[in-house]
This record gives structure tokens, sequence and C-alpha cells, in this order.
């Protein structure tokens, strides 16, 4: 978003280094937002369950070859690596009815900062889909990503329930 001047973007990486934590809202334009939406979910995916620890529909560049460019072609790669001055890896997940991702014993803790980019089309926090690191929730809202340096903490997708009307898709970088 043209909005996002440099010293905008050099305040969210002074804000994170200083509070382990920014969110940067309507990070992207409305049509770029949906051509993004609709070219993540015209991809291949990988569903993904485990009954005590996940399930959800995921997407990487193994799932889809043209994921990578994707990403690379919105910029919001380099957006997140010049705010937390880490090369981050990137995977989509999208989320509906019942799916979720649990804390468990066999999940190891983040070894650096997370970033998380909500492209959902329209979402109520009511119908779940909420991020928790350890025990703090964090609500995504639609169009903004949200950084948190989560280094030796565990996080987790609060379940989606049954009043969900749409998908949550998220871009996450960590």
């Amino acid at each position: 978003n043209k909005q996002y001047t440099a010293n905008i973007l050099q305040s969210a990486k002074n804000v994170f280094k200083k509070e382990n934590a920014v969110v940067l809202k309507k990070i992207i334009d409305d049509k770029k937002i949906s051509g993004l939406r609709k070219k993540i979910l015209g991809m291949k995916k990988s569903e993904e369950y485990h009954p005590l620890k996940f399930k959800w529909t995921k997407i990487n560049n193994t799932t889809d070859k043209r994921f990578e460019s994707v990403i690379f072609e919105s910029q919001l790669n380099l957006l997140c690596e010049f705010i937390t001055g880490k090369k981050l890896k990137f995977e989509a997940i999208i989320l509906e009815n019942g799916d979720f991702f649990l804390l468990h014993d066999d999940l190891k803790p983040l070894t650096g900062p997370i970033a998380i980019i909500d492209i959902s089309e329209k979402w109520d926090n009511k119908w779940g889909g909420f991020l928790g690191i350890e025990q703090e929730p964090f609500f995504l809202e639609q169009n903004s990503i949200t950084i948190i340096n989560a280094k030796k903490r565990r996080w987790f997708i609060k379940r989606i329930n049954h009043h969900a009307k749409s998908k949550k898709i998220l871009i996450i970088l960590k």
C-alpha cells in the first residue's frame, strides 16, 4: 500500500524492536487483495489432519510451485523481512468450519518472529480462528499484518466454529 512510506515502515521496525509486536492495517489495496485471495484459493492444496494437533488446508511451495512467485509479486515477504530483520519462510493456510491448530507436547517453540497476514474476505471473530502465542490471544484483522517476536514460544489457532460463513485465509511467515 502506498500509504506506508519509508518513515512509517522504519517506525514500524522500531516499534517491533521495542515492543516485540507490531500490526499494520490496510497493507494491500482492495483490488490487489482480492486478486491475491483468488490466486491462493486456486492453487493446489494439502489437507492436513491429526485429531489431537491440527486440521487445516495448507499451501506452500511444495504443494504448488506458483505460490512463491505470488508472495514475491505481492512483496509481503520483503515487508516482513525489513521489519523483523530476518529472512522468513512462508506458507498459506485456509481455515473453515472445524479447523484448528492446538498447542501440544510435540510442538516445538518458534525460533524467531512470526508474521501473519489475514487476507480473508469477511470474518467475524465470533467464529473463532484467532491466533494465540502461548496464552496470549491476537485477534487478526482482514487486510492486516501482525508481526510478533515469538522466539521460544508456541502458537495455536482457535477452532473455527459452526457459525463460520466464509474461509479464513492466512499467509504465515516464520
